[in-house]
C-alpha cells in the first residue's frame, strides 16, 4: 500500500467512526462519497448557493448543514490524519535515530560502528547505483559551492570512496 492509499484508507476509517456515531445511515454511501471527495475535495464540501462568499442572499441561511455529513466527516478527517501522520513520523524518527546513525557509521566504515547489523536492519552496503548517486550528489554540491573541475570530481570520488559498496 503506497502512502496515498494508506492515507486515504485512514481518512476513510476515521470518517467511518464519526458517521457510525453521528449518521450511521450514511455508512452505506461512504465509499462512493469518499471517491468523489478524494477526486474533488473542495467540491465535495461546497454548496454553491450557500458557501460562495460572492452570494449575498438574505433568504439563504449560511448555517445550513450540507445535505450529507459524510463529505464533512471526510474533510475533517483528512487534516486530522495528516497531523497524526506527522506525529507518528516524528516519534519514529526519534525512536530510530540511534539505529540510523549506527547504519550510517557502518556504511562510512567508522571504526566505532557495530561490526554487525542489528536484526532487521538493512544491509550496511550501498549498491553500485546508490554509490554512483552518492558521487553525483557530492559532485553537484561541490560545483554549486564553486569548486572547479577537476577538484570537484576528486572530492566526489573521495566521498564515494568513503562508503561501503556491496560486492
Amino acid at each position: 500500500m503506497d502512502d496515498d492509499t494508506a492515507t486515504r484508507q485512514a481518512v476513510l476509517d476515521l470518517a467511518s467512526i464519526v458517521l457510525a456515531q453521528e449518521a450511521p445511515e450514511e455508512l452505506a454511501v461512504l465509499d462512493e462519497t469518499s471517491r468523489h471527495y478524494f477526486d474533488h475535495p473542495e467540491a465535495a464540501t461546497t454548496r454553491p448557493d450557500v458557501d460562495r462568499p460572492d452570494v449575498d442572499r438574505p433568504d439563504v441561511d449560511t448555517s445550513v448543514a450540507l445535505a450529507l455529513l459524510a463529505p464533512v466527516a471526510l474533510a475533517i478527517a483528512k487534516p486530522v490524519i495528516d497531523y497524526l501522520t506527522k506525529l507518528a513520523g516524528e516519534a519514529l524518527r526519534d525512536a530510530v535515530a540511534p539505529r540510523v546513525q549506527q547504519w550510517v557509521n557502518r556504511v562510512l566504515k567508522k571504526k566505532d560502528a557495530p561490526a554487525e547489523a542489528a536484526k532487521g536492519d538493512p544491509p550496511a552496503a550501498l549498491t553500485a547505483e546508490q554509490a554512483r548517486e552518492v558521487r553525483r550528489i557530492a559532485y553537484e554540491r561541490a560545483l554549486a559551492l564553486g569548486v572547479k573541475d577537476p577538484r570537484a570530481g576528486v572530492l566526489a570520488d573521495a566521498v564515494a570512496g568513503g562508503v561501503v559498496v556491496a560486492s
